[in-house]
């Protein structure tokens, strides 16, 4: 559907209608610097301001040696948002496993006043690795030093 279009499906007693959205497209450096003691900044190519989309935010720093925490935000489609600073602290004091990313993903949400528990979601998804400052390993000839630990990340 082309950015601003009326995206509509409807069923057995349920019609729902929402705005299409254009593809998310983040801006940036790449990877995405996260350190304790900074905020993480975002940006984005915004949608319209009549878009009514949402943009929701997952960033894990740990999923390889088995999650310990995550940043999960739902923020405004307006190209622009800064996890807080005492968020990325928190989370990267729990703990830095290799191969860390980012989602971030565009929604736009019909629902139908009839039935509010059915709803019609519209998504662009966008996955980006952040440098945490330590180096993502698979195998051990990855690495300088030919350690590779558990959590994927060289020793």
């Amino acid at each position: 559907c082309e950015a601003g279009a009326t995206v509509s499906a409807s069923a057995s007693g349920v019609a729902l209608e929402t705005e299409c959205i254009a593809p998310l497209e983040l801006t940036g450096p790449d990877p995405i610097p996260v350190r304790a003691g900074m905020a993480v900044a975002l940006t984005w190519k915004a949608a319209a301001a009549s878009a009514g989309s949402l943009v929701r935010i997952k960033l894990d720093v740990s999923h390889h040696g088995g999650s310990k925490g995550e940043i999960n935000c739902e923020v405004a489609d307006t190209g622009a948002f800064d996890i807080p600073e005492s968020l990325v602290t928190k989370l990267v004091g729990l703990g830095l496993a290799g191969f860390p990313t980012i989602n971030l993903n565009r929604v736009a949400v019909g629902t139908d006043a009839k039935r509010p528990d059915v709803t019609l979601l519209l998504s662009s998804d966008v996955t980006r690795a952040v440098d945490t400052g330590v180096d993502s390993c698979l195998d051990p000839s990855e690495c300088e030093s030919g350690i590779c630990l558990d959590g994927g990340t060289c020793g």
